[in-house]
């Protein structure tokens, strides 16, 4: 089962360490490649994504066929790492 999906490019730094921090923990995610600078901003435009929040990647929680964002690189360590008590 699929936890997170995280969309982004193979050129992103950020979007790499996404997945590097998954793998590393055992988390299943799916990767979504936007290649296309284009296409990126489509995308975002599409998801009413506004500056400064234009970034990549941006990353999902999947629970069942629902995506909640989570946010980058930086919003999915909090999520991932998130003790509840």
């Amino acid at each position: 089962m699929v936890e997170y999906r995280i969309y982004g490019y193979s050129g992103c730094t950020w979007c790499r360490k996404a997945k590097e921090l998954l793998e590393e923990e055992s988390v299943a995610y799916e990767w979504v490649p936007i290649e296309d600078a284009d296409a990126r901003k489509a995308w975002m435009d599409e998801r009413g994504f506004k500056a400064p929040n234009r970034t990549f990647p941006r990353v999902y929680g999947i629970t069942g066929d629902t995506e909640r964002l989570v946010g980058g690189f930086t919003e999915l360590e909090g999520d991932l790492f998130l003790i509840e008590p």
